[in-house]
């Protein structure tokens, strides 16, 4: 784990991922010395996740996925916006995933923000951040409370963003569903 106190050059987080993945081929070449790569040949997830940026927060850490069985979008307090959405139609249209998750989480940095109202942030974020606010009630007290209601308002702007996703929906061939991460103990609470 990383220490807090502690930030990394660049040389030396760079080096970091550079052995980070040394491990992982390593790992992969263990499981199976025979194979070439121990890799998923097509690209076959049963699930989109639309999550928060937060490191603590990886779903496929989350949800003890390998590699190939989510399709992930990520971006702070899991704001879909216009890419976001165009990735999930083509994990519901193309790849044909049958759920989409939106996974939220306590301790949001972004929901920590635009509950203190997001000023002095940088440009693109300060943007992000008065987005975020606008979808929250005014008596919203915490981050932890704005992250349940959070999650819901991302699952309603995806169908209404997307007439395929709301159509599937509609249909019954692509379910949506929240939940929400506890930072603090790793459970998992679904709306």
């Amino acid at each position: 784990m990383t220490d807090p106190t502690h930030r990394p050059s660049a040389g030396a987080a760079l080096a970091r991922l550079r052995e980070g993945h040394r491990r992982f081929l390593q790992r992969l070449r263990d499981e199976a010395p025979s194979a070439p790569l121990a890799l998923p040949r097509s690209h076959q997830p049963f699930a989109a996740v639309v999550g928060c940026a937060d490191a603590r927060v990886a779903p496929e850490t989350v949800f003890d996925a390998p590699l190939g069985e989510l399709f992930v979008v990520r971006s702070a307090g899991q704001m879909a916006g216009a890419a976001g959405v165009a990735s999930l139609e083509f994990a519901v249209a193309g790849l044909r995933v049958p759920l989409i998750v939106v996974l939220g989480h306590t301790q949001c940095g972004a929901l920590q923000a635009a509950v203190a109202g997001g000023a002095g942030l940088p440009e693109q974020l300060g943007r992000l951040v008065l987005e975020l606010r606008a979808g929250l009630p005014p008596d919203v007290e915490n981050a932890d409370a704005a992250a349940p209601l959070q999650v819901r308002r991302v699952l309603d702007d995806l169908q209404a963003a997307s007439p395929l996703l709301a159509r599937e929906a509609a249909a019954g061939r692509l379910r949506l569903a929240g939940a929400v991460y506890d930072v603090s103990n790793g459970d998992l609470r679904w709306l």
